[in-house]
């Protein structure tokens, strides 16, 4: 039988042509091979971080939740099967799309994770179940109690308005401002005012803590 066609040329160990592609559509070709497997890679982390017991979304940004989040990265990773997944949101990439719609601004108002059921638990409930998930249920136990819980939240909110400055680091609302900007690729133009004068441009974020892999 006669093979034929760039397949059955190779099986004979005939070299097969190649073709060339034409001007700027391989550049956009190869980018967008390159963006359509970037993003491929996002999805497939995200189905993987969300098969697990709970998905924190966290801010990468925070030195104090960073020490939390090695704490918690530390006794997951010691157990088996590992039941957490951590998310930083402050990641030049993280996608709402993938995680619940969660946006940024939502994220770093108040601390969110997801149930591997896809349910969304916020403020202190969420420690209540990192806690639970390594072995240490007891630390939050008493937020299980509705009268508790509520009073629990009204702190953490008060905290959780103030963190960033607590922390050493800007107001808030300046860093939703600076990462909307960012998003819009124009690094604070979108904080002028009518006549076009400058209101508020922001300046170069500090450098970022780094997590403990």
């Amino acid at each position: 039988m006669r093979l034929q066609g760039p397949v059955q040329r190779m099986l004979r160990g005939t070299p097969v042509p190649t073709v060339q592609p034409c001007g700027a559509r391989s550049s956009s070709s190869t980018t967008n091979r390159n963006g359509s497997s970037s993003r491929a890679m996002l999805v497939r982390a995200a189905a993987s971080a969300l098969e697990r017991d709970i998905t924190l979304l966290y801010d990468g940004d925070c030195p104090l939740c960073l020490k939390e989040v090695n704490f918690l990265k530390g006794r997951d990773e010691a157990q088996d099967p590992r039941r957490i997944s951590f998310v930083d949101i402050s990641a030049a990439d993280y996608d709402p799309a993938l995680y619940a719609n969660i946006s940024f601004e939502s994220a770093m108002r108040k601390i969110h994770a997801i149930l591997k059921d896809g349910s969304i638990v916020t403020e202190v409930e969420v420690f209540r179940r990192l806690y639970e998930a390594v072995g240490l249920g007891w630390v939050y136990a008493i937020t299980k109690n509705a009268t508790v819980l509520a009073l629990a939240n009204r702190v953490y909110g008060l905290w959780a308005d103030k963190r960033t400055e607590l922390t050493g680091r800007e107001a808030l609302d300046v860093i939703l401002t600076r990462r909307n900007a960012l998003n819009e690729g124009k690094m604070g133009s979108n904080c002028r005012d009518e006549d076009g004068v400058i209101a508020c441009d922001l300046p170069v974020p500090a450098a970022k803590p780094t997590a403990t892999k």
